[in-house]
């Protein structure tokens, strides 16, 4: 970054200086996605859907060969999001599944995370 370090006390506060600003950045990010309102816990109950997870009283269908669930009413294909792994990436259809093209996020307690 350019910092000339003269001693061991200059580059412990160069470090202390990095990690507080690292730690405002993050602090931000956090509570801006908290103000946007995508936290399971801010769902009320009314707005909750049937997830895999828990799917009411009609059980998702699984997807021959594929780790996704298919909701029998609507034919959604429900599949469990691979990298953060606290909701389902949800898809119209089995074809916008084929190209990649979710409609929705959902937790998995059935709030609606993001729409797409």
């Amino acid at each position: 970054m350019g910092v000339r370090v003269q001693s061991a006390e200059q580059a412990r506060r160069v470090a202390v200086a990095s990690w507080g600003a690292l730690t405002l950045v993050l602090g931000e990010i956090f509570q801006s996605a908290s103000k946007r309102g995508i936290q399971p816990s801010n769902c009320p109950k009314d707005q909750r859907e049937a997830t895999p997870n828990n799917p009411g009283p009609r059980p998702f269908e699984p997807m021959r060969g594929q780790p996704c669930r298919v909701n029998p009413v609507t034919g959604e294909v429900w599949c469990h999001d691979r990298l953060h792994k606290d909701n389902w990436e949800v898809y119209k259809d089995k074809r916008d599944w084929e190209a990649g093209r979710r409609d929705r996020a959902v937790w998995d307690n059935g709030c609606l995370r993001q729409k797409f």
